[in-house]
This record gives structure tokens, sequence and C-alpha cells, in this order.
């Protein structure tokens, strides 16, 4: 029973971002750190201006979804510190990727979020993803 009642959660599952960013503009000598993670239990945290900011990144949500999600960030600009790119990831554990920008100057990245069932064989959803950071 229980079997059935999660191969029909995981059969509605959707994702709710179509897309996601984050942004963060200092004055130097403040650093600009901006960050966006995927936790194992379906929550999204994205971090400007150093405050984390948390919703649901899919539904039905219940804890250790991630074990059942896969996840690939593919895109260009300023490679982002955290999980790797271009890469399918299972969601058991947290994926983060981030960019900061000491001094003067700014990074950004800009990408597409990938989520997937089976381990990349499909794909069943797709999120936009703009990191950037800046320092005047």
């Amino acid at each position: 029973m229980l079997g059935a009642l999660l191969a029909s959660c995981i059969q509605s599952l959707r994702i709710l971002a179509s897309s996601v960013s984050a942004s963060d503009s200092e004055v130097d000598p403040t650093p600009a750190i901006v960050s966006v993670s995927l936790d194992a239990d379906g929550v999204l945290t994205v971090t400007e201006f150093l405050t984390p900011t948390t919703s649901d990144y899919c539904v039905p949500k219940y804890t250790g979804i991630g074990a059942r999600l896969w996840v690939k960030l593919s895109g260009s600009g300023t490679t982002p510190a955290g999980s790797a790119l271009d890469t399918w990831l299972q969601l058991s554990s947290t994926r983060s990727w981030s960019l900061t920008q000491s001094g003067v100057g700014s990074k950004s990245f800009s990408g597409t979020l990938s989520f997937s069932l089976d381990g990349g064989t499909s794909t069943f959803a797709t999120a936009s993803l703009a990191l950037s950071a800046q320092v005047a």
C-alpha cells in the first residue's frame, strides 16, 4: 500500500520553480556572495545579501524526496563553486552553487537546472538559474 502511494506521488511530482535567481551588489571592501541550494527534503534556499530565503522546490514534498530525484546544472559564465556542473547528481544530499566577488568587479552565471527521476535518462522538468555578484 505504501509503495503504491509513493509511486503515485512520484508520478505526480512537479517542480515548482521555473526560474531561480540570486543577485548581490556590494560596495568594496564588502564581498558580494550569492548561492542556491537544493536539499534532500525538497527545500530550495536562495541566499543574496547574506540573507537566506527558503521555499519548496517540488510537490508533493516529503522527507527524503531527493533520494528519488537527480539534478543537473548546465550553463555559461563564471563557473560557480560547489556541486559539479553538467553532471547528473542525486538529490539525496544537498547540492549547491555559489558565486563570490571580492574586490571591484562582477561575476555572473546563467544556466538551466534539469530534473530527472531516472538518473538522467529522461528529464521531466527544467528551471532557469541566474547568479550575479557585483562589487563597486
